[in-house]
């Protein structure tokens, strides 16, 4: 009796290898993307419905070769459209000292821009 069916490493390793995706750094943070997938980064100062650039590239792979750049890859951008911005969830902190009775609560909610990945452009070799 089978109760559960192991897929293992080596089918997401076939996904993998077959997609093209690249690596881009925005706002400090690192992003996987590819085409036609939306994500969420800190917030950019652009207007909704306008084409975003980002230039960052840190990596770059189309399934049989991959790109890694020192630290960027020359020439290669990932064009994105921003849909909109947004908060995220919201963060809660607690700061406690004991015997004083003393604490502190810090807290907030992170603005987002939300945008759909169009194109992954690559430098000609």
């Amino acid at each position: 009796m089978q109760r559960f069916v192991h897929i293992g490493i080596m089918a997401s390793c076939f996904f993998w290898r077959c997609a093209i995706y690249a690596i881009v750094e925005s706002g400090g943070k690192q992003y996987k993307v590819t085409e036609g997938q939306v994500v969420d980064v800190d917030k950019l100062d652009v207007e909704v419905g306008s084409t975003v650039e980002l230039e960052r590239v840190l990596f770059f792979s189309d399934g049989q070769t991959n790109s890694i750049g020192k630290p960027l890859i020359e020439g290669a951008k990932v064009v994105a459209k921003a849909e909109g911005n947004g908060m995220g969830e919201k963060v809660r902190g607690l700061r406690y000292k004991s015997k004083t009775r003393a604490h502190t609560r810090t807290g907030g909610r992170p603005l987002f821009t939300r945008l759909k990945i169009e194109n992954i452009i690559t430098p000609a070799k």
